[in-house]
């Protein structure tokens, strides 16, 4: 069978996928995951050009972003329209972040990233602030 304003003839619209699926329950939500992921992506993509070698490799990368995909799962899926009525369905969000998106976000180690992916300028003081001052009068980002 297929789901409604969907055929099998033409690949399906993304809207109309999100709508047979039940929606975007937090839009926001989804928006600022959606935001972060391209954050990481283009800040993984200078690092890695700027010291011309993989410094965040695929297997990182993908840790972090199965983290994003948990968190849109938990606060932008229909579960988090049955938290607001169901306990346990609240709780089931509750173990997605805290014991299965927490620790694969952290994994994807994301601090870097979203640095590179910052201009140069504001780039130069926040890295100092992580590296200290003689690290990072040596690491001229471009």
């Amino acid at each position: 069978p297929v789901a409604a304003g969907l055929s099998r003839s033409a690949a399906p619209c993304p809207v109309r996928v999100v709508a047979a699926c039940g929606g975007v329950s937090s839009p926001f939500a989804l928006l600022v995951v959606v935001a972060l992921g391209w954050g990481y992506g283009l800040g993984r993509d200078r690092w890695n050009r700027c010291a011309q070698r993989e410094m965040v490799n695929l297997a990182t990368a993908a840790l972090f972003f199965a983290g994003l995909a948990t968190v849109a799962v938990a606060l932008a899926s229909s579960l988090d329209t049955a938290a607001d009525s169901s306990l346990s369905a609240h709780m089931i969000q509750h173990v997605l972040l805290l014991s299965v998106a927490g620790p694969l976000l952290a994994f994807g180690m994301p601090l870097p990233p979203f640095l590179w992916a910052l201009p140069a300028t504001p780039r130069r003081p926040g890295g100092a602030l992580f590296v200290g001052p003689a690290v990072a009068g040596r690491a001229r980002p471009r």
